[in-house]
């Protein structure tokens, strides 16, 4: 589970994000909760607006950070983050537009593609497995939300689009990657 490191009230003012968002202080965290005993684990802190999370079909767990537009990848072993915190890619468009935006919802292809949504930029973006960026793909709005794959089998993504207030579905070149195995 991650959390941004920021409230609401702090962020938002008078329905509209602070102009000056990237000075305030944030400490977003990504943490484990035990599924038998409920019990919350910190695993890594310190991240400005963390937000989606996903694992890969290397085994890593991969956490974005919204204000840098990173990707950043965890080793993992037993349960546990192995090792240190590893930048992965960046789905910032450097051409796209400016003010508050960044990663958002994340899901993995079977073919070990990441797709991220990018919120403010109105884009998906694919990262390759080696985490370059593979392309960029329009969402109806400029805020997509989420990432998600449709039934096995299909080649789609399913995208949530704040703005619009509406679903995309997007055609892409690969299934989804099981979120339980």
């Amino acid at each position: 589970m991650t959390d941004s490191g920021i409230s609401y009230e702090t962020l938002v003012v008078d329905g509209m994000i602070r102009p000056d968002f990237m000075d305030l202080k944030m400490d977003g965290r990504v943490y484990k909760i035990n599924r038998e005993t409920k019990a919350v684990t910190t695993m890594d802190a310190g991240l400005r607006f963390t937000n989606g999370i996903a694992f890969g079909p290397d085994g890593s767990l991969y956490a974005n950070e919204t204000l840098t537009g990173m990707v950043y990848r965890y080793g993992m072993k037993e349960g546990r983050i192995a090792g240190v915190r590893e930048s992965f890619g960046n789905v910032i468009d450097p051409e796209g537009p400016g003010g508050f935006h960044g990663p958002d919802g994340m899901a993995f292809g079977e073919n070990g593609h990441l797709f991220v949504a990018v919120y403010g930029q109105g884009i998906v973006t694919e990262l390759g497995p080696d985490g370059s960026v593979v392309r960029y793909l329009p969402a109806k709005g400029l805020k997509p939300t989420n990432v998600a794959f449709g039934p096995r089998g299909e080649k789609k993504i399913y995208v949530t689009e704040d703005e619009s207030g509406s679903l995309d579905v997007i055609d892409v070149d690969t299934g989804g990657f099981p979120l339980f195995h």
